[in-house]
């Protein structure tokens, strides 16, 4: 369980409680904690969700939904009594009270939250930035090094949404749906070989477990995530791509190689 936590408001707490979900496609679920208020975030079990809350003296008032793909929407309860947000495309599979088209704003319990359209994986895909953190809650846009597949999407749509993930704060905390971290480390050195960033990631992938990977940074990512990393002649060159291939291009083919990978 990682979390990242800020104060302020008279020293309330605010924070991301990350923890990993038992019998799922690796999910990482998350609760955004402010103060004595929760909201879950893509629940895969709700019991699981709620037994979480508990252990950090939480109640769950809010659930915001990252996109509707089935591992992100399964643990939403028929019956909730307080808002639960996501894209419109989600309220066919779920019940929704607050949709979330393009970039907006809120508050949960005095503290501000930016909601980013981050389409590309799925066309209903939106990220939550907690500025007073600061945190990235990203779903299946961002990974560890790494990006979301595009099968339900699209990857030209992909990389601009991270192309504008990357102008948020470096220290920014990357918080994502998945434990994907080992294997796409393991997939950046099969096209840039080992470094000495890489071989710092597989030594923090080898001292932890699913329970206690490391969070990133969006500081850490610019340096290891080689899809953040679409200008790199270094890159071009590792996938065999003209010196004056787009980054787009590059994004593009970097997908493509992971795909098959």
């Amino acid at each position: 369980m990682m979390y990242a936590v800020a104060r302020g408001l008279s020293t309330m707490t605010h924070l991301v409680h990350r923890y990993f979900v038992p019998d799922s496609l690796r999910n990482y679920n998350h609760l955004v904690i402010a103060g004595s208020q929760a909201a879950s975030i893509d629940p895969f079990n709700w019991a699981l969700a709620l037994q979480q809350a508990r252990s950090m003296g939480v109640e769950i008032t809010e659930i915001w939904l990252t996109h509707g793909h089935g591992d992100h929407i399964a643990g939403v309860p028929e019956q909730f009594d307080g808002p639960v947000r996501g894209h419109p495309d989600i309220g066919s599979r779920c019940q929704l009270t607050h949709q979330l088209e393009g970039d907006s704003r809120f508050e949960f319990n005095g503290y501000p939250v930016q909601v980013i359209a981050t389409p590309g994986h799925t066309f209903d895909h939106v990220c939550f930035f907690l500025p007073a953190i600061p945190a990235l809650v990203a779903g299946d846009t961002l990974f560890n090094a790494g990006v979301g597949n595009t099968r339900s999407g699209d990857t030209d749509t992909l990389y601009a949404s991270i192309e504008r993930l990357k102008a948020l704060p470096a220290a920014t905390r990357l918080y994502n749906g998945h434990d994907y971290m080992p294997t796409n480390v393991q997939f950046t050195e099969s096209i840039v070989g080992p470094t000495e960033v890489t071989r710092r990631w597989q030594e923090a992938c080898a001292s932890t477990d699913e329970h206690s990977r490391p969070v990133t940074t969006l500081g850490d990512e610019q340096a290891l995530n080689l899809f953040l990393q679409p200008e790199s002649g270094q890159l071009k060159a590792a996938l065999d791509l003209p010196a004056d291939s787009s980054p787009q291009m590059v994004f593009r083919s970097l997908r493509q190689r992971r795909d098959q990978w």
